[in-house]
């Protein structure tokens, strides 16, 4: 098992780097990085795609090496991530932060985590604003930022959870305090540029240089950008372990009319044992997260197997249900699913489980 240890600033970790090495697996607008030790042959992958994944094996077995780590820097909302798949074909850890909806990560990283390959120690930055779970991986001399920070731009914050206020400070306050010199590698380029520094989008960024935190809020709320396509399929099978002919996912509209309630309203519906019931959709394994155990009186069954367990809710037709999860995700994609089978009351629980301990 890894070694997760804090650091105390970013120059600290500079001189720890003589055999990592790192390559852009993709070659596209959606980009895929692997970062190698060459002399232990350990590699750790991040962001990668469904669609990839044959390249991906073919790589490390050409090079002989072992994946030791798959890395999300975010819950995508653009492609299929490739974790799931390569985590079972790999044994590889999965990795994200710990805001994460996603099931089956094996380590939950936090702001100064640290990730080993080889000799080499990777800063683990938490960068929110994109997403809430938005992070950035620090090697010393090379950033690789997810969405946060682009070539000539930054990712755009008008997804659920999305934030430009915390963009502006996940950016100027952490990213830009790094050596000007710093190479950085974004997860996404829409003119095929491949790398830029810290020193040149400070200077040239047309979203950030020189701009002022209110004036940074008023570009990214004014961007009037498309959604991508099949975005709400992606953020949900992202998010869980759901295949996509397992059970047909709601739309955008259909999740926005799913009516939400706070950790201190599902306190009080727990006390009508007869006419609520608690749905919790997460994963077995997840239950065993101290952090986040489950709640008394409540039925797990997973998001992958609702469907074919709808049965089991037909004394609650009009009663109340109420869905929650990790983060609220999956579980408003299972309030959504029950209210088209016409359960008449249906609630998720806001922020899931993370905020049902945090309040």
């Amino acid at each position: 098992m890894s070694r997760f240890v804090k650091i105390r600033s970013f120059s600290s970790a500079r001189s720890l780097y003589s055999n990592l090495t790192s390559k852009q697996l993709n070659f596209k607008q959606c980009k895929t990085y692997v970062l190698q030790d060459n002399l232990q042959k350990e590699a750790l992958l991040l962001d990668p795609i469904k669609e990839n994944i044959p390249f991906y094996l073919s790589y490390l077995g050409y090079h002989g090496l072992k994946l030791k780590y798959i890395v999300d820097s975010h819950s995508h909302a653009d492609h299929f991530s490739a974790s799931f798949k390569l985590k079972d074909l790999t044994g590889a850890k999965y990795v994200m932060h710990r805001s994460a909806p996603a099931p089956r990560v094996d380590h939950h990283v936090v702001d100064g985590d640290i990730l080993e390959i080889g000799d080499n120690k990777i800063q683990v930055i938490h960068t929110p604003g994109h997403t809430p779970d938005s992070i950035s991986l620090y090697t010393g001399s090379e950033l690789f930022p997810g969405d946060t920070l682009l070539i000539g731009g930054c990712g755009r914050t008008d997804f659920s959870g999305g934030d430009p206020t915390q963009s502006y400070e996940s950016i100027t306050k952490k990213l830009f305090t790094l050596p000007d010199s710093t190479r950085v590698y974004p997860s996404h380029d829409y003119r095929f540029n491949e790398v830029t520094t810290i020193g040149h989008e400070k200077k040239t960024n047309p979203r950030l240089a020189n701009k002022s935190k209110n004036e940074f809020v008023e570009i990214m709320e004014n961007l009037g950008l498309p959604l991508p396509e099949k975005i709400m399929e992606a953020i949900q099978i992202n998010s869980s372990t759901v295949l996509e002919d397992q059970i047909k996912l709601p739309t955008y509209s259909q999740l926005n009319e799913v009516k939400l309630i706070s950790p201190e309203t599902l306190k009080e519906l727990k006390k009508d044992k007869e006419s609520v019931l608690v749905l919790d959709v997460r994963e077995p394994e997840e239950f065993e997260d101290e952090k986040l155990k489950g709640l008394k009186d409540t039925v797990n069954i997973p998001l992958r197997s609702l469907v074919t367990n709808v049965h089991q809710f037909e004394d609650y037709k009009n009663k109340t249900i109420v869905c929650l999860c990790r983060s609220g995700m999956r579980s408003a994609t299972a309030a959504s699913v029950l209210s088209g089978y016409g359960f008449e009351n249906v609630l998720n629980l806001k922020g899931g489980l993370l905020n049902y301990y945090s309040s």
